[in-house]
């Protein structure tokens, strides 16, 4: 994983307690990303990876309530 992308994944998740709606989040990542000078490329691989992890956790949720 690129440094960059870490390094905001970390950022984001460290302020995630406090985000309750999609809109804050939204802002967050959009703020995050200016911050870091992150490339077309970078964002949409920070974008993909999000995406998996998001996909993943809910389908362990379903499980859990299978």
């Amino acid at each position: 994983m690129d440094k960059n992308i870490y390094e905001l994944l970390k950022d984001i998740e460290l302020h995630s307690d406090n985000i309750n709606n999609w809109e804050q989040i939204t802002n967050a990542f959009v703020n995050a990303i200016k911050r870091k000078g992150l490339t077309k490329e970078q964002v949409v691989e920070m974008n993909n990876r999000i995406l998996k992890e998001v996909s993943e956790e809910m389908r362990s949720e379903k499980e859990i309530y299978l």
